[in-house]
Order: C-alpha cells, then sequence, then structure tokens
C-alpha cells in the first residue's frame, strides 16, 4: 500500500482516502485551510489518482492546481491541501524470488517445452523467438497466474568464462528493483534442467509492431517515443542497456501508456550478443545500428538508435533504412543518410535535429544520453499536439 507522509507521521494507504476537518475523514486535520472534505485518494487499476473535492482553497500537485480533474500520482508527488502539504509515495516493488537453481548441464530442448513444465510453471504456448531465445505463455502451477516465461539460448552460458548464472541474476535483480511504472515486473528467475529461464508478468495492450500499421499522426508518434525514451532513461540510470529494442517489444495500452515487454540482451556479454545477432539480426536489422551489428557491442547510444529507428517508421510507416535482404539493410544503415521528413510532414524542423542526434552514423556525433532527446521532444510534442 502507498503511504502518506504528514509531517511526522505517516499513513498507509489502503483505498478511497478522503481527507479534511471533517471527522468522517480518513485524514481528519483541524486547519481553516481545509474544507470539511477537501480532497480524494483512490485506486484505478494499477495507479493512485488524486481529485480536489470542491475545495474553497484547492488542491495542487507538484505546484499545479487540480482544475481539470483527478491526476494519477507518481512516487514523491507533493500534494498540498490548502496550506498542508503531503507526500505520496508508493511502496517498494517486491523483489525478485531466486528459484533454487540446479547446475547441471542442459538436458530439455527449449523447442519442446510447450505442454511441459518447468520448474513450477506450465508451459502453454510458444509466444515469439526472440534473440537470446524463445519467450512462452505459461501459468504457474499452484498460483494460476499468468505469466511470459522467457528462457535463454543454452548456448549463452557455454560461452562463459565467468559465472554467468550469478551475474545474470544480479542483472535481473537490478532490473526487479527499478521504480518505473512502466517495466514490467519480474517475478522470479531460475536455472532448471540446465535452462535458465525468468518469469515476468504479460504485458498489457498491443505492440507497436501490431499498431503501426493503422497510421501515426506526428503527435502520437512523437509523444509514443517520447515516452518510450522515459522509459528507456530510467533503465539506463540504472546501469542497465536492452540492445534489442524493435516495435515487437513495446507496448502501448488504452490509456496511452507505453511499456517496454521484455529486458533484451541485458546480462550478456559481447561474445554472447554477436552469437545470437549472427543468427537473429534479422528479426531486429531494421532497428540496429552499425556498430552494434559488426561487433554485438551495445550500449546506451545503440539503444538510443534503435529509438530512432522506430521513431521514423511511427512517422512516415516504415523503417529508415531497408533493403531485399539483410546485408543491404546493414549497407543502408551505414550509407544511406538520415531521414529528414519534417517538411514532408509539416512539422517544425526540430524533429529533423531530434533524428540527426539520434540515428547519426558515427556514435560520437550522437546524443550522449537520452536526456537531451526527451527534451526536445518535449518541446516538439508541444508544438505540434492540437489544443
Amino acid at each position: 500500500m502507498p503511504l502518506l507522509h504528514v509531517q511526522d507521521r505517516q499513513l498507509r494507504v489502503g483505498g478511497p482516502f478522503t481527507i479534511g476537518r471533517a471527522k468522517t475523514c480518513n485524514l481528519c486535520i483541524s486547519h481553516g485551510s481545509l474544507s470539511r472534505e477537501h480532497a480524494r485518494l483512490y485506486p484505478e487499476g494499477e495507479d493512485w489518482m488524486v481529485e480536489d473535492l470542491h475545495s474553497a482553497n484547492g488542491t495542487t500537485v507538484n505546484g499545479r492546481p487540480l482544475v481539470a480533474g483527478p491526476v494519477k500520482l507518481a512516487d514523491n508527488d507533493v500534494i498540498a491541501v490548502g496550506e498542508i502539504t503531503l507526500r505520496f509515495a508508493l511502496p517498494e516493488r517486491p523483489g525478485l524470488e531466486l528459484a533454487p537453481a540446479d547446475t547441471a548441464p542442459a538436458t530439455l530442448d527449449p523447442r519442446k517445452l510447450p505442454g511441459t513444465t518447468l520448474a513450477g510453471y506450465a508451459v502453454k504456448t510458444l509466444e515469439r523467438q526472440e534473440v537470446a531465445g524463445p519467450l512462452f505463455q505459461a501459468v504457474h502451477a499452484k498460483t494460476g497466474r499468468a505469466v511470459l516465461l522467457w528462457v535463454l539460448d543454452p548456448r549463452i552460458e557455454g560461452q562463459e568464462e565467468t559465472d554467468f548464472f550469478r551475474r545474470f541474476t544480479d542483472t535481473l535483480t537490478t532490473a526487479a528493483g527499478l521504480k518505473h511504472p512502466d517495466l514490467i515486473r519480474v517475478y522470479q528467475v531460475g536455472r532448471e534442467q540446465g535452462l535458465i529461464w525468468y518469469a515476468t508478468e504479460p504485458a498489457s495492450g498491443s505492440t507497436l509492431a501490431q499498431l503501426v500499421h493503422q497510421g501515426f499522426t506526428p503527435a502520437r508518434a512523437v509523444t509514443t517515443v517520447l515516452r518510450a525514451c522515459r522509459l528507456l532513461h530510467a533503465y539506463h540510470e540504472a546501469g542497465l542497456v536492452h540492445g534489442d529494442l524493435k516495435p515487437a517489444l513495446l507496448h502501448v495500452d488504452e490509456a496511452g501508456r507505453v511499456r517496454l515487454g521484455s529486458f533484451g540482451l541485458a546480462g550478456l556479454n559481447s561474445a554472447n550478443r554477436r552469437m545470437l545477432q549472427a543468427e537473429g539480426a534479422t528479426r531486429q536489422v531494421f532497428y540496429l545500428c552499425p556498430v552494434q551489428a559488426a561487433s554485438g557491442d551495445c550500449n546506451v547510444k545503440s539503444d538510443m538508435y534503435g529509438l530512432g529507428c522506430i521513431l521514423v517508421q511511427l512517422l512516415t510507416g516504415r523503417p529508415p533504412f531497408i533493403g531485399n535482404n539483410f546485408q543491404e539493410v546493414l549497407v543502408a544503415h551505414r550509407e544511406q543518410p538520415v531521414p529528414k521528413p519534417a517538411a514532408a510532414l509539416g512539422v517544425p524542423p526540430l524533429l529533423d535535429e531530434v533524428l540527426d542526434g539520434m540515428l547519426a552514423k558515427d556514435p560520437f556525433s550522437r546524443y550522449d544520453n537520452l536526456e537531451p532527446v526527451i527534451r526536445n521532444l518535449e518541446t516538439l510534442e508541444a508544438m505540434i499536439t492540437p489544443a
């Protein structure tokens, strides 16, 4: 349950929660600036909302008056009711559960998992084949909880000189601890019959790969990629790199919230990534920066490049660099100029500047991180979004 910090007190918010001077309020504050029933917090799905109850002196969140209706609360938001200040705090995300690990070599073929049970999960169907291994729909046999079960390619561990499972588990533990609300939750990670796996919540909504054919207005495309950049920035700030960004892994729910559907190639070294990309890069070649395609090395700037390619595709209906086969697409990435679609779309030239900074051929000519991308996309969003 979230907490409300009021001066030296800490209150748990377990459901609809009213604040005011009336003794019937969940939080009764005898102060002349508050109305009898001043404001209300309430859950909406997985989110928490706050609304002003037509109070005399108003309610603000981070200094902004609630004049347009309820707003969603984020961790550490400051709520002011009259002259009283409160701080809203989300609960800590549950820690990642480590399943008992077995150290035997792989004895299962991941392709034959549907219809069997792995580590207490009934494996249903293959969702899709990812670069790092297959992804299955599964159900926990005891709790009945539906999950996505990610199984790593068994060859990965064979290339490691160090304790790969420990390092991979450390990476997943870091990812599970991130507080960004749009990152999928990791439930459990383990090793069973030689297969390294992890279970996550299913991402809701449709993927950008499913939505792109409907057509995106420039405003919707910019807003969608801006939200994806904010999400990836939190990922990068934790020292993680995704390395496998593509429209099939970015989900958009009915509220327009963008969620990252996997943790990509996090935890894998360059040799792992190079081996897997040599076989699976056809699924990501349209979004793969030249350096990563050649060496397997990925970093903040290669993730940025992938997001830039996705932005072009949402704006124009196709990726920026295409060809008739894998090699032709790689050559296009290396040699074709960065698209400049602003004039054709009737939007400010700032769009072309942002794409230049995200898709520069030389990594040293790209933005250093996603912060300037976010600032420029926020400016562009304000310029092109209808009032």
